[in-house]
């Protein structure tokens, strides 16, 4: 998957769920 569309997608999950950049990261397992 390209970086570009990962950011788009986490960038479309963030703002219609509210998740914070920590919630992301957890999501992610970072």
């Amino acid at each position: 998957m390209d970086i570009t569309t990962i950011g788009k997608r986490l960038r479309a999950v963030r703002e219609s769920s509210g998740f914070t950049q920590e919630h992301v990261a957890r999501y992610l397992g970072v």
